[in-house]
C-alpha cells in the first residue's frame, strides 16, 4: 500500500504567488525554526533532509511517496526511514495512507481567495483615499480599472496588503518601492524591529 509524505501548515511556507503557478519558485522559510526546540533537537544532516523535503514537496505539487530510495533520489543524499520518523516525531512531516488533496484544487481555491482580498483590499484604498482627500490634493492611488489592481510602488495599496493580512513577512516588502521610513514603519507594524 502506498503512503506518502505530507507537510504541517504547508500554506505558511507557500509562496504568495502560489496560486498563478502550479510550482512555486520559492518557498518560504523561518527564522524562528532557530527558536524551535524541535528544530534544534535534530541533527543537522535530518535538518538538510527537512529543508529537502520541503524544496521536493513543492516541487512535486504535494505528491510526495513515502519511499526511501525515492525520496535519496530526489534529494540526491541518503534518506533513511529512522530520519524520516525523527522528522515525523519532532513535527515537521507527517505520513499518509491517502494521496494529499488535489493541488489542482488547492489552487482554485487559492485563486479564488486571492481574487477575493484584491477586490476587498483595492475597496477598501479607495475608499480611505477618498475620504482623506481634500479637494485640492492629488489621489495617493493610480486610477482603477487596472487588471492587477494598484502598481507596486503605491504606499496605500501596501498599506492595504499588510492591514488585511496578504503581507505576513517583513521581506515581502522588499518587492515594493516604499521609502526607508514608510518599510520601518510597515515592518513594525508587522511586529519586525530592525535597528
Amino acid at each position: 500500500m502506498d503512503s506518502w509524505i505530507v507537510m504541517p501548515r504547508w500554506d505558511e511556507f507557500q509562496h504568495r504567488d502560489m496560486a498563478r503557478s502550479e510550482m512555486p519558485p520559492w518557498i518560504k522559510n523561518y527564522t524562528k525554526l532557530l527558536s524551535d526546540d524541535d528544530y534544534l533537537d535534530l541533527t543537522a544532516a535530518e535538518r538538510g533532509v527537512l529543508h529537502g523535503l520541503w524544496l521536493e514537496f513543492a516541487r512535486a505539487r504535494r505528491a510526495l511517496r513515502h519511499d526511501t530510495a525515492t525520496v535519496s533520489r530526489r534529494l540526491g543524499v541518503k534518506v533513511t526511514e529512522k530520519t524520516l520518523r525523527r522528522l515525523n516525531h519532532a513535527g515537521f512531516i507527517e505520513f499518509s495512507a491517502s494521496k494529499p488533496a488535489s493541488t489542482l484544487a488547492s489552487l482554485e481555491k487559492r485563486r479564488e481567495e486571492n481574487k477575493e482580498l484584491k477586490k476587498d483590499s483595492s475597496k477598501k484604498t479607495q475608499t480611505n483615499t477618498a475620504r482623506n482627500r481634500t479637494p485640492f490634493s492629488a489621489p495617493t492611488t493610480p486610477p482603477t480599472g487596472q487588471v492587477n489592481g494598484p502598481p507596486r510602488n503605491t504606499e496605500t495599496y501596501v498599506r492595504a496588503l499588510v492591514s488585511n493580512g496578504v503581507i505576513t513577512e517583513p521581506f515581502e516588502l522588499d518587492d515594493y518601492d516604499l521609502t526607508d521610513l514608510v518599510r520601518l514603519e510597515l515592518r513594525e507594524q508587522l511586529g519586525i524591529h530592525h535597528g
